[in-house]
């Protein structure tokens, strides 16, 4: 139970059969999810005319074996008008996978494609809500534009009437991916706490990994370790002939370093060769 919504996990296919065809005689608000022997093939026909009927194209998919359930054109929400693309549905069986393989109907070339799957959640066309899509949801009808209590084709509103999102009350359709309720839209980080460097509780809880001791030095007299130049303690800084004093000091002491573990290499790698 969740936000008075009672949450069922069926443990079998024919367990979630069951339940859901005793929600149905029921009449039960509720929605599910499909199986996957129940999922759906969905396709894009591409190129035919737009005057095109649908019934023609699930006709001539039925002479060659198909049995496709849906079939309507693709619209331009912007224009209001339909593109070249048709959609069919198909049940999710070997014999649907050969439709990529049509290359006519009837006298009409056309190209079939899957149907990409949306970057973003699924919303249900009748509750509007997240997650689930209409065909098996028995939620009470909410309308798209207006929010009311109806399907959005049966709405009211004149075209003239700014739309009310359900979500959020905004001035957009409940479709509208800018939506602030949209799930795309509410990933949120939570603030660091103040001080939170200072916290031993936090820091305890920082899993930092382990230093790795420092490996043994195979020959540690040709070691060079770089030493500071001690400077006089007095209030007046050095001079420029001073500086680069020091600086010559430092490289003669870098270099001498550098030749005797050169000399120490080549006496190990070739014995017999005397370096003077």
């Amino acid at each position: 139970m969740n936000n008075d919504k009672l949450k069922i996990f069926p443990p079998t296919p024919e367990a979630h059969k069951a339940i859901q065809n005793k929600i149905t005689q029921d009449g039960m608000k509720s929605h599910t999810y499909e199986l996957n022997d129940e999922k759906q093939t969905k396709v894009f026909h591409q190129r035919p005319l737009q005057r095109f009927d649908t019934s023609v194209i699930i006709s001539h998919l039925q002479t060659q074996g198909f049995a496709p359930t849906l079939c309507h054109p693709i619209r331009n929400r912007q224009s209001n008008t339909n593109f070249n693309l048709f959609l069919v549905t198909l049940p999710k069986i070997p014999k649907s996978k050969e439709i990529y393989q049509i290359e006519f109907i009837g006298r009409m070339r056309v190209t079939i494609e899957s149907l990409r799957k949306k970057q973003s959640p699924g919303q249900c066309y009748n509750c509007q809500e997240f997650f689930h899509h209409s065909r098996l949801c028995t939620r009470n009808p909410r309308c798209m534009k207006c929010a009311g209590p109806h399907r959005s084709r049966e709405c009211p509103k004149p075209k003239d009437t700014p739309p009310k999102c359900l979500h959020c009350n905004g001035p957009h359709t409940a479709n509208f991916t800018g939506c602030p309720k949209n799930p795309v839209n509410r990933r949120t980080f939570s603030e660091a706490p103040e001080n939170a460097w200072a916290d031993p509780a936090i820091i305890a809880k920082i899993k930092m990994p382990p230093t790795p001791a420092p490996e043994p030095n195979p020959n540690p007299a040709t070691q060079f370790i770089p030493r500071p130049v001690q400077l006089a303690s007095n209030a007046n800084p050095p001079t420029q002939e001073v500086f680069f004093k020091q600086m010559s000091q430092m490289m003669s002491s870098m270099m001498n370093s550098l030749f005797s573990q050169m000399a120490n290499y080549y006496q190990k790698k070739y014995p017999t060769v005397s370096i003077q």
